[in-house]
């Protein structure tokens, strides 16, 4: 409805008219407001993600690879993660990623943010000594300990 037509309207109908139309606009900009925040958090994060720095590549030595004990399968297997050592793997960079956002609001972290900080460490750590890994979840311990990492440095 264009203002001719509100204008044509009696007051009261005028008056309750144009009242909706604020309440629209103040919706809309409060929609507005939330995008551009939602926009800054990504680019952020993005900037974050570019701030992780990659490890160099490890040299390999082939003669190495041939001088080692074959493992059996069994070995092999009991090795591999499970699903719910995988989930928990989700889980911890959740977490993370949780306790850095809110780090980052906040730029403080209490004494129960720092212990969980450490436990993640500790059990990122753990998983990755005793589990071969498969690559994507190895690259989400990657990203969890990368994550971990930003923290430290900030805290220090």
């Amino acid at each position: 409805m264009d203002i001719n037509e509100i204008k044509k309207l009696s007051p009261e109908e005028r008056i309750k008219k144009l009242k909706e139309l604020e309440e629209e606009r103040k919706k809309e900009q409060e929609e507005a407001n939330k995008l551009i925040q939602e926009s800054i958090d990504e680019i952020k994060r993005e900037e974050l993600v570019k701030q992780i720095e990659v490890p160099e590549q490890e040299h390999v030595n082939i003669d190495d690879l041939f001088a080692a004990e074959s493992e059996n399968l069994e070995q092999t297997v009991a090795r591999e993660p499970t699903p719910e050592v995988e989930e928990e793997i989700g889980h911890l960079y959740n977490r993370l990623g949780e306790l850095k956002e809110t780090f980052q609001e906040t730029e403080y972290m209490n004494a129960q943010q720092r212990k969980e900080l450490n436990q993640a460490e500790q059990r990122l750590k753990q998983i990755e000594a005793n589990y071969t890994l498969t690559d994507a979840v190895r690259e989400q311990v990657f990203l969890s300990e990368n994550i971990a990492k930003q923290m430290r440095k900030y805290l220090k």
